[in-house]
């Protein structure tokens, strides 16, 4: 009786996730359990018209900004990770952009036409709050930490 439980619940789950529509909650829930997503935003980074994810997340202690690329198969929408950026070590923090409170924005900080994001930190050592700037290239999809801080 005990076989037939659990093969009965291997079965479903099999089942479950091989199912488009019920994929994300499988993966949610056999997510890391360290992993933590501290912000997610669509933004047209690049201004061609097609927009990415920017997801700000938090695992083993450590920060990092992911990019990905969007598209559609039939009735869902798909995502592929293209770019990504971790830092070293910090907290969330929160800065104040265009009349709101976010952790995550987006300027052109260098004037090229593309969308900059930046990332808010607190230290907690030094009580202090810092931006971190990172800039897409979209050629090579990789993110680099502009030097300017804010």
């Amino acid at each position: 009786m005990v076989r037939y439980g659990l093969l009965s619940g291997v079965a479903l789950f099999l089942v479950l996730a091989a199912n488009q529509k019920i994929t994300p909650l499988v993966a949610a829930l056999t997510a890391h359990a360290q992993e933590r997503i501290l912000a997610e935003k669509l933004v047209d980074l690049d201004h061609d018209g097609q927009m990415e994810k920017v997801v700000k997340i938090k695992q083993d202690g450590k920060i990092s900004v992911q990019i990905y690329h969007l598209y559609g198969f039939q009735d869902s929408v798909q995502s592929k990770l293209i770019a990504q950026y971790q830092f070293p070590t910090g907290e969330d923090g929160f800065i104040y952009d265009k009349q709101s409170i976010t952790n995550l924005a987006f300027s052109d900080v260098n004037k090229n036409g593309q969308l900059e994001i930046l990332v808010s930190f607190f230290d907690e050592t030094t009580k202090e709050s810092k931006v971190h700037t990172l800039a897409w290239d979209k050629n090579q999809n990789n993110l680099l930490k502009l030097e300017r801080e804010y």
